[in-house]
């Protein structure tokens, strides 16, 4: 496996979409400080998983995209792909090619592909395990990291080294079983809970069964005897049903006498109602037809007013039309005046131009004659001009000679008083840097004591981190304690809830009823659902309810029979029902006063229970004359006081019942009981809560501990950093106090110089001199020369001016004549102009006439129209006038219709009032009858329910029966009877089918407890398998990376010893690794007081090592050889040069030694600002 290649899109400083190649080998990453060239090394890291964003150099983890420049806005997402080359199948998947993405957006989101495809990052964590590849391992390294190795503790150096063993694969299955065994741990502690709690189930099921037959017996003997009373009263209530039925049905007819009598008076009523309406309906139809008249006659007014203005305005236009027309003609007669005048002007204009323009062409041939005339004397004047021009040429020559001389004399002499001042500069430089060399030394050995001051600062930093991790290693155990601890209440209270949530307990026929009607269809729930008791009450409140705490509150009796006829049709099994509105609470006033003088009675248990009041009267039947007694004795003295009034339950569950039995023994478990069961449940939810409360104390603790780590070891880094680059500072000020020397050296060699260039300057400056006296004498004669030919030129140029005057009087004349032909262009021009504008403005003149006329005939129709408009108003008015005084007489007789109408109503009211008296007499009588029907038919309904539904009889059969005994006797045995059924309590009569379904369940949890253990048998071991192969692992590998160490060491170093060591030889899985080093030269010591370079090469020899056992199939390593001297770096790229053969490396350096070991080197630059830029160059051999 190889790297191949890098693409990113918006990482860091690389905007742009990013491709960097990688070949077998060496690939160095140059460029200067800032460039960006380590955020290709971060790139590599974070798309193999690094989610800790200070390992990037940032503070978050938004920070790795790319954050904009000053010509660049920011992205909002960062993408960064690795494709590796997997042909050796090094990694475990079928795939030639692998490619790796990551991709984080600034909203937070990020995510993870596996050849497109999306992964979590445990995938992409799995896929390099062992190979020294990814988060954390040996196989990418930065330079602060090397340092790190050395600072670290032993335990921590441990992870490098698990890498190169082949332990990282075998921690990672340890981890999965470990989570595997906590889930049977858990899952096993809920399941021994369900077997605890059905054990004792168990038991509980085989006394109700036997309790049942007792139970059927007492049954069957109450039927016989309550059937024989209850069919007795079947046959009276009917007797007395058919006498009150007859009554009725005299009554019935004498009302339907008087319905009818009533309905023809109230359909006259009706009638006469009708006609009221009928007549207000008409009355208003003509109210709103006068509404519409009036409001017509005001319309036709209206519009005879608007046509008189019409009129008068239109009159007052007509005469403005004539007005104006008769300005427009007077206008147009005036501008044709004026247009033929002007058409006079423009002719006499023209005619003068025309006579100006040949005076013209006869002035210029008189000039053209003149000028051919004088042309050869111009000629020869011309020649002697440029003779002289010739002559001034030279001697701009000379001029220029002399001047150059002058100014090169002026140069060489401002040269030489340079000099001079350059040898005192020089020396005055010499003298500073002796000055700067002796600062420079001072300076080097203040950093030197700088130096001896961070490494002890480091020593303490290191000490202090120890602590810290003894603290978090003590916290860490006191957390796993309390969550063991958690983790036990939480499964008991969940397989609690299971068994509550399940209704074990519960009677077969209760939790059909609830999980079929819920809490709906007036099924308020089961008495254990709607109490709440103290824990020191619940072993009382179970005793005294017993089965009664499955009794079911329903609304009504409606309800509760709806509830049994599902039990019957499905049967499911058998309940006792509590309706709200049947119950007959027990008074409980008297015994209330007499429990108060009790010696140790807290009260009554209605008392001690707390509930809605909605179900008041469920808990005063079944908890009303039942009173709490702290133990037996005092039971014992109270039910003596009492005699029988009440029974009484003990704490301890002991009870003295109404007739004296006494019941009792060893106190029942909470957990046999539903309301004991839901006190645990209350203790454990409290004391889970204390100790998520302990838990998140302690989670704070170590976030503490481990804030103040990371602080502390932050800093160690920092401070190391610091250290590396004092070592570093001090190697440049020995630099700089060298170069001081140099510069020493070379200043003496300037002052040499300037001595021979100001000789040199000297000879040159007495030549220029010479050379400007030759040139001064060649002017002078050139000067004469110049004189002569300008006599000459003066001659000839008076020869020609006389010719010049007759010139100038031909050019006058012809100027003149121009002047004035252009004067009268102008004028004709203004003529025509004045011309056309006159024209368009007749023009203008004639259309507003036409227009004038338009508008006169316009205004002539308009007015007749308004005429015929006026004419038509006032006939539409007449006619209104007139239908508005036949809409009025017609509302006047519809008004008296109505008066007597009212009088006909008024009489049939007082009829109809009349009868509905009568009838409502009758009708009282009737609702007597049928009360009475009513409650006869509903006790013979609720006898002939209790027949039917209780013991299967159907009492139309029955007749009167002798029951031997008379009817307050049988009552009384009835009810002794119940009291002995009462006194047994709620009995299941579907006990042994429940109790086969427990011992079911009984065997279904004993069998997956048999599971759960056989499993964790498996995975502790597994557990133990891994740990084995792991020891042994270590141990093989150990050895091997202790000898490749010390032959690297010894390599890095020409010589010296090394060695590691182990902390704890008997704890293989957890010792940490110690490193010692004995560079040539020096005696073995704490790495501590290694120098910085030492500690650099001692590291390096480290994760060469493991890299030799172990090769990883690519290393980036960025900028490790910092600290490095150019002799160490030498071996450095040597050694590296030694693993490329089975390593491939991307080295990000400054250094050229190591540039020199590359196959390939890319350059990173910052053309623009905040953006980086990659070019690559390939080395051949």
């Amino acid at each position: 496996m190889y790297l191949k290649r890098l693409e990113m899109t918006g990482f860091k400083s690389f905007p742009d979409s990013v491709q960097v190649e990688f070949l077998p080998g060496i690939t160095a990453i140059v460029g200067p400080n800032g460039s960006g060239k380590s955020n290709i090394a971060d790139a590599i890291r974070w798309v193999l998983g690094e989610h800790n964003p200070r390992m990037l150099r940032g503070n978050r983890m938004e920070d790795v995209i790319f954050g904009g420049s000053d010509t660049r806005r920011a992205l909002s997402a960062a993408d960064v792909t690795l494709v590796l080359d997997n042909s050796d199948r090094k990694a475990p998947v079928d795939y030639d090619e692998i490619r790796i993405s990551r991709r984080v957006y600034r909203s937070g989101e990020s995510e993870y592909l596996l050849n497109g495809s999306a992964c979590r990052l445990k995938d992409i964590r799995d896929l390099f395990l062992d190979t020294g590849i990814g988060r954390g391992s040996y196989g990418i390294v930065e330079q602060g990291r090397v340092d790190a190795i050395l600072s670290a503790h032993s335990e921590e150096r441990r992870a490098f080294f698990d890498e190169a063993a082949g332990v990282a694969r075998c921690k990672a299955r340890k981890q999965e079983a470990l989570v595997k065994l906590d889930d049977v741990e858990r899952n096993l502690v809920r399941v021994w809970d369900l077997i605890n709690e059905l054990s004792v189930r168990v038991e509980t099921m085989r006394e109700q069964a036997e309790k049942a037959e007792q139970y059927l017996s007492l049954q069957k003997e109450l039927g016989e005897l309550e059937t024989g009373l209850l069919g007795n009263r079947y046959v009276s209530g009917r007797e007395r049903l058919r006498s009150l039925s007859a009554e009725t049905e005299q009554l019935r007819l004498a009302h339907a006498a008087v319905m009818a009598k009533l309905g023809k008076t109230e359909a006259e009523l009706v009638g006469f109602r009708e006609e009221v309406v009928r007549i207000d309906t008409k009355s208003e139809q003509l109210r709103s037809r006068l509404t519409e008249v009036v409001a017509a006659i005001e319309r036709a007014e209206g519009r005879i007013a608007l046509a008189r203005e019409r009129a008068r305005l239109l009159e007052q236009e007509g005469e403005r039309l004539q007005k104006e027309k008769g300005e427009c003609e007077r206008r147009l007669a005036q501008l044709q005046k004026d247009l033929d005048g002007e058409r006079e002007r423009l002719r006499t204009v023209m005619e003068q131009a025309s006579g100006l323009r040949n005076s013209l062409a006869a002035a210029e041939a008189e000039m053209e004659g003149f000028l051919s005339e004088t042309a050869a004397e111009e000629e020869h004047i011309e020649r002697l001009k440029g003779m002289i021009v010739g002559v001034l040429s030279e001697m701009a020559e000379c001029r220029n000679r002399i001047s150059d001389s002058r100014a090169r004399l002026e140069s060489g002499q401002r040269s030489a008083a340079g000099l001079k001042e350059r040898l005192e500069l020089t020396r005055s430089a010499m003298q500073k840097t002796l000055e700067d060399q002796a600062g420079a030394t001072d300076e080097l050995n203040r950093r030197v004591a700088q130096k001896r001051d961070m490494e002890r600062r480091l020593s303490e930093l290191r000490e202090k981190i120890g602590s810290i991790e003894l603290e978090l290693k003590r916290l860490s155990d006191a957390r796993d304690q309390r969550r063991k601890a958690l983790n036990r209440d939480e499964s008991r209270l969940q397989a609690l809830k299971d068994l509550d949530e399940s209704r074990e307990g519960f009677f077969g026929g209760v939790r059909a009823v609830l999980s079929e009607f819920g809490s709906k269809s007036g099924v308020i729930g089961p008495v254990a659902d709607l109490i709440q008791v103290s824990p020191e009450h619940v072993v009382a409140m179970e005793s005294a309810l017993g089965n009664g705490l499955q009794d079911i509150v329903v609304e009504s009796d409606v309800v509760a029979k709806k509830c049994i006829e599902f039990l019957k049709a499905t049967k499911r099994g058998r309940a006792t029902f509590l309706p709200l509105d049947l119950l007959r609470p027990p008074d409980t006033d008297r015994l209330k006063e007499e429990v108060e003088s009790l010696h140790g009675v807290l009260g009554l248990a209605s008392s001690l229970v707390k509930f809605s009041e909605r179900i008041r009267p469920a808990i005063d039947y079944l908890l009303g004359r039942v009173i709490v007694a702290v133990d037996l004795d005092a039971a014992v003295a109270a039910a003596r006081k009492l005699k029988g009034a009440a029974r009484i339950v003990t704490l301890d569950g002991d009870i003295i019942s109404q007739g004296g039995a006494i019941t009792g023994g060893s106190p029942r478990s909470r957990d046999q009981g539903v309301l004991g069961r839901r006190a645990e449940m209350d203790g454990l939810r409290k004391s889970i809560e204390k100790q998520k409360s302990a838990l998140a104390e302690c989670e704070s603790l170590i976030g503490q501990s481990l804030s103040a780590k990371a602080q502390s070891e932050s800093e160690l880094q920092s401070l190391s950093k610091k250290l590396g680059d004092l070592d570093l500072s001090i190697a440049e000020q020995n630099s700089s106090i060298q170069s001081l020397q140099r510069d020493y050296a070379r200043l003496v060699g300037d002052e040499k110089l300037v001595l021979g260039e100001i000789s040199d300057l000297e000879q040159a400056i007495s030549q220029y001199d010479l050379r400007a006296s030759e040139d001064s004498k060649s002017l002078d004669m050139l000067s004469v020369k110049e004189k002569e030919l300008q006599d000459e030129l003066a001659r000839k140029q008076g020869e020609l001016k006389n010719s010049q005057t007759r010139k100038d009087e031909i050019t006058e004349k012809i100027t003149s004549l121009r002047v004035e032909a252009g004067r009268l262009d102008q004028e004709a021009r203004n003529q025509l102009a004045a011309v056309e504008r006159l024209d368009a403005e007749r023009a203008a003149l004639r259309s507003r006439l036409e227009e004038l006329s338009s508008l006169e005939a316009e205004n002539r129709r308009t007015a007749e129209d308004t005429d015929v408009e006026h004419k038509a108003a006032e006939r539409d008015r007449d006619r209104f006038v007139s239908e508005k005084l036949e809409l009025e007489q017609d509302d006047a007789r519809m008004r008296q219709s109505r008066l007597e109408m009212l009088g006909r109503i008024s009489e049939s009211e007082s009829a109809v009032k009349s009868l509905r008296a009568e009838l409502a007499g009758v009708e009282k009588s009737i609702s007597s009858h049928e009360v009475d029907i009513a409650r006869v038919s509903e006790n013979l309904s609720a006898i002939e329910s209790r027949l039917r539904e209780e013991y299967m009889l159907d009492p139309e059969s029955l007749t009167r029966r002798d029951l031997g005994i008379s009817e307050r006797e049988a009552v009384r045995t009835v009810e002794s009877l119940r009291q002995r059924i009462r006194d047994m309590g709620p009995v299941n009569t579907g006990a042994v089918q429940e109790f086969k379904e427990t011992q079911e369940r009984y065997g279904f949890l004993c069998s997956q407890r048999d599971d759960l253990v056989e499993a964790r048998r498996s995975l502790n071991e597994i557990i133990r398998e891994i740990d084995e192969e792991a020891k042994k692992r270590f141990m093989e590998a150990f050895e091997i990376v202790n000898m490749a160490f010390q032959e690297v060491f010894a390599k890095l170093f020409d010589g010296g010893r090394a060695h590691l060591s182990l902390d704890d030889p008997d704890d293989i899985l957890n010792t940490g690794i110690e490193i010692y080093a004995e560079p040539p030269g020096k005696k073995l010591q704490s790495l501590s007081l290694l120098s910085g370079g030492e500690r650099a090469l001692t590291a390096i020899a480290f994760i060469f090592a493991m890299m030799k056992v172990n090769p990883s199939p690519f290393s980036v390593l960025d900028e490790i050889d910092a600290a490095l001297d150019d002799t160490n770096v030498g071996r450095f790229s040597g050694l590296l040069k030694e693993l490329s053969l089975a390593t491939q490396f991307v080295v990000v350096t400054h250094r050229k030694g190591t540039m020199e070991a590359a196959d390939a080197l890319y350059g990173v630059t910052m053309e623009e600002s905040g953006v980086s830029k990659i070019v690559s160059v390939r080395l051949e051999e």
